[in-house]
C-alpha cells in the first residue's frame, strides 16, 4: 500500500512565498473573507500555524476558513416565521365585525332570500355566550301565501379572523339549539386547506357557509354551501324569543 506525501511548509516557508501560485491565491481568498481593514497579509503573517500540510489549494482555504470569523446570519425560529405568516393573513383594518353585521342581514334577506326580516345583534344582547348570533332573521309565510309554512328561524357569525374557522363553527352549530338553519361567515383570506375543512363540515353537519371581502363597503359575500333547515330545541328556541322581548322589544315585533 502506497501513501501520497503531503508537503510540509512552515509559517517562514508561507511567509517568503515557499508556496509559489498557492500564496497569492489564498492572500486574495482571505482579503475577500475579510474586505475592510485591517487586511490580513498572509504574505507577513504566520497566522498562529506551526506548519501547513497542503498538496492542493482547496486543502489550504478550509484550513484558512477555520481562522476567520463566522459570518453572523440573523436568526429566524419557524415560530417567528409562522407568526409572520399568521399576522400577513389577519385583517389589515381597524374596523370590528359588527361593521359587517347590517349588510349580511340585507344579503341574508335580499340575496339569497333565507329570511324576510333580518336584523343585527351581535355582543351579549340576549346575555349569553349560547344565544347572541351576530346576526338573526326570520322567515316566516306571507299573508298572501296560500299555503303557509312553519315560521324559521336563521342566525349567523360573522368572523374577521381567518385563522379561527373553529371557533366560528363552533359557535354556528351552537345555534342550532334555537335556529332552525345556522350560517359562518368567513373573510376570503382563510386558507384553502381551512376552507375545505369547514365546506367539508359545513355539508356533513348542514351548517350554512358564506365568504367575504373584508372591505364593509363591499363585502361581497359569496354563499358555499346552503344552510339545511333543522329542528331546534323548543325550549331554547322560546327562551331565546323571550330575552329579545324583554331586551329587543322593537326587533321582536319585527320578526315575529
Amino acid at each position: 500500500m502506497s501513501y501520497k506525501k503531503s508537503r510540509t511548509f512552515s509559517p517562514n516557508h508561507i511567509a517568503h512565498g515557499a508556496l509559489g501560485g498557492y500564496r497569492s491565491d489564498l492572500n486574495d481568498y482571505i482579503q475577500s473573507k475579510q474586505p475592510h481593514p485591517p487586511l490580513i497579509d498572509f504574505r507577513n503573517s504566520a497566522l498562529g500555524f506551526s506548519g501547513i500540510a497542503l498538496h492542493r489549494p482547496s486543502l489550504a482555504q478550509d484550513i484558512i476558513a477555520q481562522t476567520l470569523p463566522a459570518p453572523i446570519v440573523p436568526a429566524t425560529t419557524a415560530r417567528n416565521q409562522a407568526e409572520a405568516r399568521t399576522d400577513a393573513r389577519k385583517p389589515e383594518h381597524s374596523v370590528g365585525e359588527e361593521a359587517y353585521y347590517k349588510s349580511f342581514a340585507a344579503w341574508l334577506t335580499d340575496g339569497i332570500g333565507e329570511a324576510n326580516v333580518a336584523e343585527p345583534i351581535g355582543g351579549s344582547t340576549l346575555r349569553g355566550k349560547w344565544g347572541t348570533p351576530d346576526v338573526l332573521g326570520v322567515r316566516k309565510p306571507l299573508s298572501s301565501d296560500p299555503i303557509k309554512f312553519e315560521t324559521e328561524i336563521v342566525a349567523a357569525e360573522i368572523k374577521l379572523d381567518p385563522n379561527q374557522p373553529i371557533v366560528a363553527f363552533g359557535q354556528a352549530t351552537a345555534y342550532c339549539l334555537f335556529a332552525h338553519k345556522s350560517y359562518v361567515a368567513m373573510p376570503e383570506t382563510i386558507t384553502a386547506d381551512d376552507l375545505g375543512r369547514l365546506e367539508a363540515l359545513s355539508m356533513l353537519h348542514g351548517i350554512g357557509l358564506v365568504t367575504f371581502s373584508l372591505d364593509p363597503s363591499a363585502p361581497n359575500f359569496t354563499l358555499k354551501v346552503r344552510a339545511r333547515s333543522g329542528r331546534p330545541n323548543l325550549a331554547y328556541m322560546n327562551q331565546m324569543a323571550r330575552r329579545m322581548r324583554e331586551v329587543l322589544p322593537h326587533v321582536y315585533d319585527r320578526m315575529f
